[in-house]
């Protein structure tokens, strides 16, 4: 049996790789097939401009949700569907499991933000290395 946070090597921690850079998440996702908003990258711009335009995407009544992906695949889904009271579009299914394998984290457990507008709409909103 494999513990997930189990070192790799005796005396080496279990620590998270590195997120991808979020300009390189953003395009990354966009060319996976996640609906992706306009965000502002200046200096006066949120400290998570990928989040900030998802939320301005998806209006008043966005729900912010996050697909875990562990080992390249999209973990516990149904329990998103429980909470929205709607599925995951295999769309966006594909698209976490793409974006993942691109960005070179697929080894890795990732969190994908997303916010889900009244319309159905999936807008990405980032994408974190969890440890």
């Amino acid at each position: 049996m494999t513990i997930v946070d189990e070192p790799r090597a005796l005396g080496e921690p279990a620590v998270a790789q590195r997120s991808p850079d979020p300009l390189l998440a953003a395009f990354a996702a966009s060319r996976a097939g996640f609906d992706c908003p306009a965000v502002c990258w200046d200096d006066d711009a949120s400290p998570d401009p990928l989040l900030e335009g998802a939320l301005h995407a998806g209006g008043p009544e966005g729900r912010v949700v996050q697909l875990v992906v562990l080992s390249g695949r999209v973990a516990d889904a149904r329990r998103i569907e429980m909470l929205l009271g709607a599925a995951v579009p295999g769309r966006t299914l594909a698209a976490a499991e793409l974006l993942v394998a691109v960005l070179g984290v697929a080894d890795a457990r990732v969190g994908i933000d997303l916010v889900v507008d009244r319309a159905g709409v999936w807008w990405f909103g980032g994408l974190t290395v969890l440890p």
